[in-house]
């Protein structure tokens, strides 16, 4: 048995079909775009700069330190099966029927090849390996803190990362598996490797667009959408989202329900309601975190990080 496994305190026994049913989002991560830095390329932007030292009190970027033992299992490795090149169709094609104008997506740019991946897709698979403008990729959502993060799938050996879903959970966040030596772990939030032969390699972070589907195409009228009518989806699955439960009938409706086990530092600081939404930013050695109740009378706010103003949009 391997240490991760050794690690793993809860049995395979829970009542999973009811986890499963029970999921639901409680944090709102989205990218944002710099006041004057919107023709940035998102390829070439220096991120040397980012702050992503480990921190005292708990960050979980040294894979070191890193709390293994509070992994938690949520399910068979695979168990949701990432998508490896899956095909896109252009939008108003009948294979994207699954998608209402409300559903929201997250979308991607690069070298003029405009892609989204609706949320209805990653409720079933969580991660999608693909290739846009030439440039391998990796889009991930967790669906349990509603964390949508895109990463540079080019290793610097000239690989191509290829992750999977690994069914383990740190602080009910996704944590994805190298699927090239099917080893090396990657908590989504951190994406920094925990363990493995690859162990504290840290994933390089694009950027990425979440919205609803009616605003993208407004935006991106070449955009390419996944297709909805594959082997992944014979019986019509991306319409079903298995994430709702009694009392929450929008996934990101505030609520206390937390279906996994939280680290005991994030318990302690954690005052506001587990399911309350953030916009996050981060610049350089800077940072700023704004709950969403400061959009309730605005759609646009500005907030300056190291000196540069950045736009918040909701």
């Amino acid at each position: 048995m391997s240490t991760i496994a050794k690690h793993i305190t809860h049995s395979r026994d829970r009542e999973y079909d009811l986890m499963k049913k029970m999921r639901s989002l409680f944090v709102l991560t989205l990218f944002l775009w710099s006041c004057g830095g919107a023709n940035e390329n998102p390829l070439t932007f220096d991120t040397t700069q980012l702050d992503r030292q480990a921190q005292p009190g708990g960050n979980f970027l040294n894979p070191d330190t890193f709390p293994i033992d509070q992994l938690e299992f949520g399910g068979d490795r695979d168990e949701f099966p990432a998508l490896i090149d899956q095909a896109m169709v252009p939008r108003g094609n009948e294979n994207t029927l699954y998608l209402q104008d409300h559903d929201l997506v997250l979308g991607v740019e690069i070298n003029g090849d405009v892609r989204a991946y609706p949320h209805n897709i990653f409720w079933w698979h969580e991660i999608a390996n693909d290739v846009v403008g030439g440039v391998p990729i990796i889009v991930t959502f967790c669906p349990l803190t509603g964390t949508g993060i895109a990463f540079d799938a080019r290793d610097s050996d000239g690989s191509r990362i290829i992750l999977g879903v690994s069914g383990l959970l740190f602080n009910n966040n996704l944590v994805m598996y190298d699927q090239r030596d099917g080893e090396t772990l990657y908590p989504q939030m951190t994406g920094v490797a925990i363990s493995g032969p690859r162990k504290g390699q840290q994933l390089k972070q694009i950027p990425v667009v979440e919205t609803t589907w009616e605003h993208w195409q407004q935006r991106h009228s070449n955009t390419k959408i996944v297709s909805g009518l594959t082997d992944a989806d014979p019986g019509g699955l991306y319409t079903l989202n298995p994430y709702k439960h009694d009392g929450v009938d929008n996934n990101r409706d505030l609520h206390d329900f937390i279906p996994f086990a939280r680290t005991l530092g994030c318990q302690r600081r954690c005052g506001r309601k587990p399911a309350c939404d953030h916009l996050g930013c981060r610049y350089a050695n800077g940072r700023s975190l704004l709950p969403a109740s400061c959009w309730q009378n605005t759609h646009l706010r500005h907030d300056w990080v190291q000196r540069r103003c950045f736009s918040l949009s909701a």
